[in-house]
């Protein structure tokens, strides 16, 4: 489980041009979260080694208890001995767990257009149509500004499938380019 958190935490840093420290403190609100979990499981046992979470609707119901407990602030019981509480009460749980719902949506959409090209024989305009696809993303996770005290996914412009574009186009030039060999990601 080790490879998907140091994959959440490049997507992360990849998400900005500067070194900000976001990376490193949404994995560490994730363990912190790990740790309340394993203290004051919720009904969620399931989910106290966050690392092997792959489903975004089990995701979506912990944090919404997780948001539940910030509201609480001092009087939630994962306010624990040993946990700072600024990661819950400051919305840094809540907060990492959006951007790791994202990242599972977004690894899911890649290792789909992955597959696609993989598998594809054909003519280029038709491989360019299937790869052509949109992501999709819950409901809960495109909830507007209109709700007060909510979170919600801020727009920003991006280039979409960027990464499933780098892997494809090192594929087909045999990581090069002009003679020159490039590094992987």
């Amino acid at each position: 489980m080790k490879q998907i958190k140091e994959q959440f935490k490049f997507y992360l840093e990849s998400q900005s041009s500067q070194k900000t420290g976001k990376a490193a403190s949404y994995v560490r609100a994730l363990e912190l979260l790990s740790r309340m979990l394993d203290a004051v499981p919720k009904g969620f046992s399931d989910c106290i080694d966050i690392w092997k979470l792959s489903s975004v609707s089990r995701l979506q119901e912990l944090y919404e208890v997780a948001n539940q407990e910030k509201h609480l602030g001092a009087k939630s019981s994962w306010n624990l001995k040993g946990i700072p509480p600024s990661y819950l009460q400051n919305g840094y749980c809540t907060a990492a767990l959006r951007e790791f719902q994202n990242f599972l949506i977004e690894s899911a959409h890649f290792e789909k257009l992955m597959t696609t090209y993989q598998r594809f024989s054909g003519d280029a305009d038709e491989l360019a149509a299937k790869l052509n696809r949109e992501l999709n993303y819950p409901k809960a996770l495109l909830k507007g500004l209109d709700q007060a005290g909510k979170e919600a996914v801020r727009e920003m412009k991006i280039r979409v499938n960027q990464k499933a574009f780098h892997d494809i186009i090192f594929n087909i030039y045999r990581n090069t380019c002009t003679g020159v060999r490039l590094r992987e990601f």
